[in-house]
């Protein structure tokens, strides 16, 4: 009895370990911008720029252009930095594939051409919310592909311009704190976009760093157009990383599985066994 009670808690502990917050595994990236032949992406004609994956074969870009009903197919010569297509009207359609060696498959995107557009010249408004202590999921080589750091967190959104809304498709975003690049990590528990510091030292096996210090910074972003010269900015705006603003900055506890359905069967069986044998010891 007493081998098959310990038999029964081992199995309810495996069933109710934690769940792991987030999943990664290995991309191989794609044609971008990215579109389907439902949902296809959009490129003025003054701007129809490609980038390849960055795992592909040096084979040629092929373009199926698809104008007033008829279709021809073009090539162009590979470029890993990507490929202007200059002959383009508004109202063509595109369907661009190239050789991925990484999924040994032809990876293709599908693209509506617009009418040309002026280049913007401001990315748009840019509101940053006050910090807050909150766990990150950062990257960490343990195995578990990420794992929580005590951080504390300031969200941030910036309204595009009407400006750079025929580009939208082509727009790269370069987030700057105190007039430095900054990449942070990708958690949508805590918001879309964020900056964050740790609260804590990182474990060894923890990357996302380095951390910035405590106090206040300046936050801008700054947009491009792939393939394009040229940057434009947002307004910059000040903000405050405080690890100590109302709240406790300790790492959440890990998530773990509902005991429901066979598992509170299980508990239910290891009861009745304590009861009955209780019964024989007072018997």
């Amino acid at each position: 009895m007493r081998g098959w009670l310990i038999g029964t808690v081992i199995v309810i502990a495996a069933m109710a370990e934690p769940v792991t917050a987030l999943a990664c595994s290995p991309s191989c990236g794609g044609l971008v911008p990215r579109g389907t032949a439902e949902a296809p992406a959009h490129l003025p004609a003054n701007g129809v720029f490609v980038t390849p994956p960055y795992t592909t074969s040096a084979t040629d870009f092929t373009i199926v252009r698809t104008r007033a009903g008829a279709s021809e197919t073009l090539t162009i010569p590979f470029e890993y930095r990507g490929v202007l297509i200059t002959d383009v009207r508004p109202g063509d359609r595109l369907v661009v594939s190239v050789m991925s060696s990484c999924t040994s498959s032809i990876d293709s995107t599908v693209i509506e051409v617009t009418a040309e557009a002026p280049l913007p010249t401001v990315l748009g408004v840019l509101e940053v919310e006050a910090s807050r202590p909150t766990p990150v999921a950062v990257w960490d080589n343990r195995g578990g592909c990420t794992s929580d750091l005590a951080s504390t967190a300031a969200p941030f959104t910036v309204t595009l311009d009407a400006s750079v809304e025929p580009w939208r498709d082509a727009l790269t975003e370069t987030v700057l704190v105190d007039d430095a690049p900054w990449w942070g990590a990708n958690d949508a528990r805590v918001a879309p976009r964020f900056v964050f510091t740790a609260c804590e030292p990182r474990l060894e096996s923890q990357a996302g760093g380095p951390d910035l210090r405590l106090g206040a910074h300046r936050l801008r972003v700054q947009g491009s157009l792939r393939g394009l010269e040229g940057t434009f900015v947002s307004n910059e705006e000040t903000f405050h990383l405080d690890c100590a603003s109302g709240a406790s900055c300790s790492a959440a506890a890990p998530t773990h599985r509902p005991l429901r359905g066979p598992w509170l069967l299980a508990l239910a069986s290891i009861a009745g066994a304590l009861g009955r044998m209780r019964g024989r010891a007072r018997s």
